[in-house]
């Protein structure tokens, strides 16, 4: 894969996560009722790149495997896991999608897409807390930078 196009689109897949901060910014009223809905999407988002990444793997066609994608995209699904975190396992789910062209595609759309609800739901609405939103930003940039240059 070109570096040129692995670099951008890695850029692009993590502006979901800004967009989703400017989402929450603009539309103030709306966060709290809508909050369950975010959750709830960030949750089946997450789930879907899971179960995506497992099905690159060459030897996805096992009964155990499957299995094992299932049981994990399930975890995911319940478990509270921070969101560095996640944009470290997102970051290595992005690298295993460059060697498919097919599913790179599917993968940074689904990361961008993560990201809107992500940041939406991590936005304060104090205005002093602005800054502390944008340091974790910074922080998540950088889980998500470094496993991908890492695994270049």
């Amino acid at each position: 894969m070109d570096l040129i196009t692995y670099i951008s689109a890695s850029v692009i897949a993590y502006l979901g996560l800004v967009s989703g901060l400017l989402l929450a910014y603009s539309n103030l009223d709306e966060l709290k009722p809508g909050r369950k809905y975010f959750i709830l999407i960030q949750k089946m988002i997450l789930a879907a790149i899971i179960i995506l990444a497992f099905c690159m793997l060459p030897a996805f066609n096992s009964v155990l495997l499957s299995v094992l994608a299932f049981a994990v995209a399930t975890f995911v699904f319940f478990a509270e896991l921070p969101l560095a975190v996640t944009y470290f396992v997102l970051g290595a789910a992005f690298y295993l999608s460059s060697i498919n062209n097919s599913s790179f595609a599917a993968m940074a759309a689904l990361i961008f897409l993560f990201g809107i609800p992500s940041g939406t739901l991590s936005n304060s609405t104090e205005q002093g807390k602005l800054k502390s939103n944008f340091k974790e930003l910074a922080y998540c940039l950088g889980f998500f930078i470094c496993i991908i240059l890492f695994l270049l």
